[in-house]
């Protein structure tokens, strides 16, 4: 859709408030068809957005208005690549709001799903996880989280992942 390319490009320049401006728009788009995949875009993107504001209570209400929309993770049949690319960057973004928060315990959680989390995925070197330093961002992210829970097991392992990961 072209507000989501529109939104999209000014979150990337860094103009977050048109951004979002433009998602909401994209949300009441989405929110007129009976098709999920635009509305798990547009939830999305504006849950990015509270991240990247620090608006993250939001960014997780807006995620679990995605994962309201299937309950099966990226098995979907209407589940294309790039929303499973998707799923599994909100899911990190998650756990990292949950860490911010003070939850560390959560922030495991969404790094541990067995289907779609970033660490369970990294650890297991999916493709979903091959973007750029996905694979980094998604072992340092458990790194803290399992550090903030005091989960000391999991922390050596992620270390290990990590390791593994740096040195490929």
């Amino acid at each position: 859709s072209a507000v989501w390319g529109i939104a999209t490009c000014r979150k990337m320049r860094g103009e977050i408030e048109a951004a979002r401006s433009a998602g909401l728009r994209l949300l009441a788009l989405a929110e007129s068809t009976d098709d999920p995949r635009p509305m798990v875009h547009a939830l999305d993107l504006l849950s990015s957005i509270a991240f990247f504001q620090g608006r993250f209570v939001d960014c997780l209400a807006l995620n679990a208005r995605i994962d309201g929309l299937s309950d099966d993770g990226p098995d979907d049949a209407w589940l294309s690549r790039s929303l499973e690319d998707v799923r599994v960057t909100a899911q990190a973004y998650c756990a990292i709001a949950e860490w911010h928060l003070g939850d560390g315990a959560k922030a495991v959680e969404w790094l541990d799903d067995p289907k779609i989390g970033a660490h369970t995925l990294a650890a297991a070197n999916s493709k979903l996880v091959d973007r750029g330093n996905f694979r980094t961002l998604a072992l340092e992210t458990a790194l803290r989280a399992y550090v903030a829970a005091q989960q000391l097991d999991k922390v050596k392992q992620a270390m290990g992942d990590l390791e593994k990961a740096e040195s490929a």
